[in-house]
């Protein structure tokens, strides 16, 4: 009842039975004990049950101080186990938000690897298109000098023509003898 989620100091607990005493006595041994079991106790046996020596006497005085410490410690029970209750809550609290974090982290960090997969595949075939885009540009640079070449050698040929034809006409006025 009183003892979920509270620790309950060990002088508080009759060292006979464990639990936290209502009647605490003192015995001729100095050590305090729940009355009840003290009382059964020295029915049976009339030795400490600490040291286990012989009692000279088994009058019992009420422990006025330890009882009023007790009492008070009773009293604060419901607000030490709601502050207790609550760490428990802020910790169970605490390891759902790591668990939800570290679930979150995982899921971003494999978003991020599928993004970084898609950025070099994009890269490479970028840098494919790019070599591909050079092979090209080579191609027609070369089909572009073949045809100036083209255009360079027609034009000397329509020249020679047009200085032949000019010779030619030339000639032509040119008497001979």
């Amino acid at each position: 009842m009183v003892e979920n989620f509270v620790d309950i100091p060990d002088d508080f607990c009759c060292p006979i039975t464990g639990d936290l005493m209502e009647d605490p006595v003192v015995a001729a041994d100095g050590h305090s004990y729940e009355r009840e079991s003290i009382t059964a106790w020295f029915q049976r046996k009339k030795t400490s049950p600490l040291t286990g020596l012989a009692l000279k006497s088994t009058v019992l005085l009420d422990n006025h101080s330890l009882k009023a410490i007790i009492n008070k410690f009773k009293e604060n029970i419901p607000k030490i186990q709601l502050e207790n209750q609550i760490k428990i809550d802020l910790l169970e609290a605490i390891n759902m938000r790591e668990a939800f974090l570290e679930d979150h982290l995982k899921k971003e960090k494999e978003q991020l690897g599928n993004l970084a997969n898609l950025y070099g595949e994009e890269k490479e075939k970028n840098l494919s298109l790019e070599r591909k885009l050079a092979t090209y540009l080579k191609q027609i640079k070369n089909q572009s000098d073949i045809i100036d070449t083209l255009n360079k050698d027609a034009e000397d040929l329509v020249r020679k023509r047009w200085r032949n034809k000019v010779t030619l006409w030339r000639v032509g006025e040119v008497s001979w003898p």
